[in-house]
């Protein structure tokens, strides 16, 4: 195996450990809180926190929104859905089941959906 396809297949091994373990945490964690409240709380710090890290290039970053603002306001709204939709189901399935789920369905409904949502 060439060595750039080995550390491409370790690449792959951590991120699956590690969307495992935070899977288990998530579950863990929404037994306790709901979920709504900390998907609130990670949008805003994310809405803080990623304008802030772009620094300089912030205005090209905004007159880009600008422009194809429709496009931007779809995305955020999937996201959100998508977050609350997965962190609600940590809360009430086994983590196990959501992570098999998501991973095996993801690219199938890519490739399904792909051909009536392409920008």
């Amino acid at each position: 195996m060439e060595r750039r396809s080995f550390i491409g297949v370790l690449l792959t091994i951590g991120f699956v450990l590690s969307c495992s373990g935070q899977n288990v945490f998530l579950a863990g964690y929404f037994q306790t809180q709901h979920p709504l409240v900390t998907t609130f709380w990670a949008f805003l710090l994310s809405a803080l926190i990623f304008p802030a890290s772009l620094g300089t290039g912030l205005p090209q970053t905004v007159n880009r929104v600008t422009r194809s603002g429709r496009w931007f306001v779809v995305l955020g709204l999937v996201t959100a859905v998508n977050w609350v939709s997965f962190l609600l189901a940590l809360r009430w399935v086994e983590p196990l089941i959501v992570g098999a789920m998501a991973f095996s369905l993801i690219p199938a409904m890519t490739v399904f959906l792909e051909r009536w949502i392409s920008p």
